[in-house]
């Protein structure tokens, strides 16, 4: 689902498109970010410029609108962005109709990691079977971030890299962590693991027919 976009106005400047003399008229908009490339929670700045006929920047009012909205807040002309993704920056000349046909794109990446989770694929399993566990590391606004982790466990449970099991009936609490010199630095967020006993085996009793 697409979110409305938004528009920003950007200052009146002192000359209107009525000021244009016929040898020199608005012909396309430009936009311009700084930077192009930002960190989930930083902003970046819009730069409109409407092109004349001859080429050169004519002055006028200006509008731009971002797209998608999630987790996008604009003061001015500053853009400020929290969820990582592609977002597409279109500037616009409302007096001439005009749209930049080839609207500049902010990449937005996730942030410093901030926590880390532990997700079991099934919370409850039966003594002997496995599941296995993903650690989201992520940082204050939600966004995965890339990182080596670990899976840590109490004694009673087997650990095998990211795969989790138990011999034993119990609840555990199963904790992911960052590897290396990073480790025990992220608040943690542990999973509890259920081990139930196993379904009770089954016997068949079946009569053989005596043969002659």
């Amino acid at each position: 689902m697409r979110h409305p976009f938004f528009r920003a106005i950007t200052p009146l400047l002192a000359l209107s498109f009525a000021a244009c003399s016929a040898a020199d008229f608005p012909v396309d908009v430009e936009t311009t970010l700084s930077p192009t490339s930002i960190e989930a929670g930083a902003s970046t700045t819009v730069t409109c410029a409407i092109l004349g006929s001859s080429g050169l920047e004519l002055d006028g009012e200006t509008a731009f609108t971002v797209e998608p909205m999630d987790g996008v807040t604009i003061d001015g002309a500053r853009v400020t962005v929290e969820l990582t993704g592609e977002y597409t920056v279109r500037c616009e000349a409302p007096e001439g109709e005009l749209a930049d046909e080839s609207p500049a794109t902010l990449i937005v990446r996730s942030g410093v990691a901030s926590s880390i989770t532990a997700e079991l694929e099934d919370p409850i399993i039966e003594v002997h079977q496995v599941t296995e566990t993903t650690c989201v590391v992520s940082d204050e606004f939600g966004n995965r971030v890339e990182a080596d982790t670990v899976v840590s466990a109490p004694e009673e449970v087997n650990v095998s890299e990211h795969t989790v099991g138990s011999e034993e009936v119990g609840t555990y609490e199963v904790l992911c962590d960052l590897t290396g010199e990073d480790a025990g630095t992220l608040p943690q967020v542990p999973a509890d693991l259920k081990v139930i006993p196993g379904s009770p085996a089954t016997v068949e009793l079946g009569v053989t027919p005596e043969l002659d």
